[in-house]
């Protein structure tokens, strides 16, 4: 029987990162990378919260304030009218719509009282505010705790844009695996190298566990997270000792460059690994040819990368 291709990945979006002119003051925030770059390769699913509140556009602005009861509500900003039942009611509306359409993560506004993802100014109207997240933001998270989330202030560099859409497609195979009854490790490694370089001290790999569960919560710890500068080298450099010393001089510099531009976010690792990948088919060294975390991650992330090989 022939293989059914796999779907697009799909993304929800918030509607002005697409250019939809939905904001409060009639304007958008459209996104470049989203619209000229992913969306040949992913399905972009867009929704405007504020919209579905049935508050036009142009509206007044609104914004998340604390209670003196400690609750934190919308109101509007000019006359202080409550608007949390209808934020509510387009909160659960944008998440059955999402869901509907099967989305694997999601590019929300920044800032948003709607759908900051964790960075929308929370409090009293004269008060310092605190971080928190908007309310379809908080109701996506709620309903689908292990969902990609970025803002497109997170996604302003090759870097970020790859490590994201490696949370997403690592995810997506994860939840693939558990759905066909599979052992995930077979689903995940392709992604698993290039992940154990972003994880943090302590979170180890459950190596000989076939529980999706057990993967599930590796990946959260893990995913969407940046490798820390020089990181992908100095792990080459432990597992293939002495690696330094058959480099040339022209190829040391080379990978200096491209770590410099790994580490300033300019470069994918995808993009910064390349000399290393010229050294390895010169050098032939059998250890070299089986590391995955040289040659290219799955197809569809060399779709989505921003700079050429």
């Amino acid at each position: 029987m022939q293989e059914v291709p796999d779907p697009p990945l799909g993304l929800g979006v918030s509607a002005c990162l697409l250019g939809e002119a939905v904001r409060y003051d009639g304007g958008h925030r459209r996104q470049g990378f989203l619209v000229e770059r992913w969306a040949p390769f992913v399905r972009l699913v867009p929704f405007c919260p504020e919209v579905a509140m049935g508050l036009g556009v142009p509206r007044p602005p609104v914004a998340l304030v604390r209670e003196p009861d400690g609750a934190v509500v919308m109101r509007r900003i000019h006359d202080g009218a409550l608007l949390e039942h209808e934020a509510r009611r387009a909160a659960a509306q944008g998440v059955a719509e999402w869901a509907a359409a099967g989305v694997d993560g999601a590019v929300l506004k920044s800032g948003s009282p709607s759908c900051g993802p964790g960075d929308v100014a929370v409090g009293a109207p004269d008060a310092g505010a605190a971080p928190g997240f908007g309310r379809f933001a908080a109701a996506l998270r709620a309903a689908v705790p292990d969902l990609p989330l970025a803002s497109e202030e997170d996604l302003q560099t090759p870097a970020a844009r790859e490590a994201f859409l490696l949370w997403v497609e690592a995810r997506q195979a994860l939840l693939d695996a558990a759905r066909r009854g599979r052992d995930p490790r077979p689903a995940l490694a392709p992604f698993r190298r290039r992940l154990w370089l972003s994880a943090p001290a302590g979170a180890v790999a459950p190596e000989h566990s076939a529980d999706p569960c057990a993967w599930r919560d590796w990946l959260a710890c893990v995913a969407g997270r940046l490798p820390p500068p020089g990181a992908w080298r100095e792990a080459l450099e432990r597992m293939h000792g002495g690696l330094d010393s058959r480099l040339t001089p022209g190829e040391r510099q080379a990978i200096a460059r491209e770590a410099a531009a790994l580490a300033a976010g300019t470069a994918t690792l995808d993009a910064a690994l390349a000399s290393l990948r010229r050294a390895a088919r010169r050098l032939d060294l059998p250890p070299l040819r089986a590391d995955r975390l040289l040659w290219p991650p799955p197809p569809r992330a060399l779709e989505y990368r921003d700079l050429p090989a």
